[in-house]
């Protein structure tokens, strides 16, 4: 992993996303590059070029950000910026296939998920993005990670390629991959035990056989083994959009307090 892309807006959330990408790219080696997208609603009016008043300012915030990860993590991270007029997700799915191997978003407060599965454009990034998206909910901060939790439906875990991100973070990190996978009835999963063959990257397999909802089994789990990244494919997004969206109380839900990271199918 070389490039990572971290759209902001300039917000609290996302200069958040900015500092948690820079300790990412720092601790693995990679580049990262800052990239806003705005629009302009332009009238015959106008006798000024209001592209460059944005652009002005756009300057201003980001000699900011580029010193405060300098301060942070070393004048040796590698940092760029730009800035391009146009609907934000058409944008930066475009500077995303230049490329980039990972998205890094901002997600708001402890409803990271309930946001990014009900709306905002990191809805639109993930239901187009061909790279991996990781979004981070706001006050999160970079420390590795050591615990990785994996839910799946059993499907597509053979695929390497797929899981690349996850099993460069293990080797980097010396991460521990737990794959969880919810059960409500026996003898109705997929044997993914089968089917998993990483041979360079520990993990362990746990497969949830109760009655409960899979998001309440997902938060205990999370909650238990104290996970630092949660992942997830990209195919599943309406199946977990569904328990994002149910009764359960999302604001203390464990799993709404991690870095998610969304890998495409």
């Amino acid at each position: 992993m070389k490039k990572i892309l971290v759209p902001t807006d300039f917000s609290d959330t996302s200069r958040n996303a900015v500092e948690f990408a820079g300790g990412l790219a720092a601790a693995i080696g990679a580049e990262i590059e800052l990239f806003h997208a705005y629009q302009v609603v332009k009238t015959a009016e106008m006798f000024v070029s209001v592209n460059d008043i944005i652009e002005k300012d756009l300057e201003h915030e980001y000699a900011y950000l580029v010193q405060s990860l300098h301060a942070r993590y070393g004048v040796d991270l590698k940092v760029t910026y730009k800035y391009m007029e146009g609907y934000p997700v058409d944008v930066i799915n475009r500077e995303a296939k230049q490329g980039f191997d990972l998205v890094v978003i901002g997600m708001q407060g402890k409803s990271a998920l309930e946001k990014l599965f009900l709306g905002s454009v990191a809805t639109g990034l993930l239901r187009s993005s061909k790279i991996p998206v990781l979004a981070v909910p706001n006050g999160v901060s970079f420390n590795g990670f050591q615990t990785v939790i994996i839910a799946t439906d059993g499907y597509h875990v053979e695929d390497p390629v797929l899981f690349g991100p996850v099993m460069e973070f293990a080797r980097i990190f010396n991460s521990k991959i737990d794959l969880f996978y919810h059960r409500p009835e026996k003898g109705t999963s997929v044997d993914i035990r089968k089917h998993f063959t990483w041979n360079d990257v520990s993990f362990d397999f746990h497969i949830a056989e109760t009655d409960e909802d899979t998001h309440q089994a997902l938060d205990r789990f999370v909650h238990t083994h104290e996970a630092d990244l949660l992942v997830m494919l990209h195919h599943r997004r309406e199946f977990w959009s569904r328990i994002f969206n149910s009764s359960f109380t999302k604001a203390q839900a464990k799993i709404t307090q991690i870095p998610l990271l969304i890998l495409p199918v």
